[in-house]
């Protein structure tokens, strides 16, 4: 994104929590596995699920940093 000049801070980011490693969904209580309604019949949960997405309000998500300073003598 940074190549092409796109601002990165106004480009919002989804978690769709599919799959394992969905640590962020879990702790943000959003889930952590594929629901077994995910598509439905004739995609009626699916096409609900992305209308929510993108009608959704972003909200700042904070990544925080550590900096770890060692005394001179340990």
């Amino acid at each position: 994104m940074l190549d092409h000049r796109i601002e990165v801070d106004k480009v919002p980011l989804g978690i769709i929590p599919l799959g394992t490693g969905n640590d962020l969904s879990r702790c943000c209580g959003w889930g952590g596995t594929v629901p077994s309604d995910l598509v439905g019949q004739h995609m009626n949960r699916l096409k609900k699920r992305v209308s929510r997405w993108i009608n959704a309000i972003t909200d700042d998500f904070d990544v925080w940093t550590i900096q770890v300073v060692m005394n001179t003598n340990g």
